[in-house]
């Protein structure tokens, strides 16, 4: 059997220096090498900790963003009330009334011929989408205002009158409404619809004040508007309205108050 052989470094073997305890540069070593060690776990924590709260921040901005946005464009619609006041301008001249009439054989001069009235509007209107709206509403149209004098009869003048004396009188206006934002507080709008009116005619002499037959014009108008507050908006308006033989030019200022 051969011997096993003998440790000739001198030292001790290392069952018996394994449980030593460490000295005192080793045993520093060793704490700052742990401290170094918590404190990058620390830091790891820390920036860990950032980013979710980042996460937090991007994910409510995105989930909220959508939320207010429906919400102010849900405070759009709802009904609304109209009030206007616009000045009304007939496309009929006196120099034009006065060629009808002689095409149609009468002697008709005018000393006073003003076809220019204040004309009024109140009605509802209720927005369903934040581009449209339906509007109902009622319409004074002034009257326009003559003094004429004729060698004809007034059985014979009152016929041509109704044929082509500027229109005046009232009705009931039906339109749809169409909105461009332009920010978030202006906008234009174009509207179409329908007036079912009836007119009268005033003149100066006696026998002639008659009725127009009334009936459905087609209306057309623009706007631009500002909203000063959730609840009002108001702007320019011109609108035309188109009669059987002549048409009616209005320009103004319109006012919508939400309910």
């Amino acid at each position: 059997m051969f011997a096993r052989p003998q440790d000739i470094s001198g030292r001790p073997p290392a069952a018996e220096y394994a449980d030593a305890e460490p000295d005192a540069t080793t045993q520093s070593l060793l704490n700052q090498s742990l401290r170094q060690q918590l404190m990058q776990l620390n830091q790891t924590d820390i920036t860990a900790a950032t980013r979710l709260q980042t996460l937090r921040t991007s994910f409510a901005s995105l989930t909220l963003s959508p939320v207010t946005h429906v919400s102010a464009d849900t405070s759009e619609r709802g009904a609304y009330l109209i009030a206007g006041l616009y000045q009304g301008n007939s496309s009929i001249s006196q120099s034009e009334l006065e060629q009808d009439m002689a095409a149609d054989g009468l002697y008709v001069s005018f000393s006073q011929y003003d076809t220019t009235r204040m004309v009024k509007e109140l009605g509802l209107g209720y927005r369903y989408l934040s581009w449209g709206a339906v509007e109902f509403s009622y319409l004074d149209l002034g009257r326009a205002e003559a003094e004429l004098t004729s060698t004809d009869s007034a059985t014979e003048v009152r016929p041509a009158l109704k044929d082509y004396y500027p229109v005046g009188g009232s009705g009931w206006m039906l339109a749809q409404r169409f909105t461009l934002p332009l920010s978030e507080r202006a906008g234009l709008s174009a509207s179409a619809g329908y007036l079912w009116w009836q007119g009268k005619i005033d003149t100066a002499r006696d026998g002639l004040d008659v009725n127009f037959g009334g009936g459905l014009a087609p209306v057309a108008g623009l706007a631009a508007d500002y909203r000063f507050s959730p609840r009002i908006r108001a702007g320019l308006q011109l609108r035309r309205i188109f009669f059987d033989q002549q048409q009616m030019d209005l320009s103004g200022i319109k006012m919508d108050v939400m309910f």
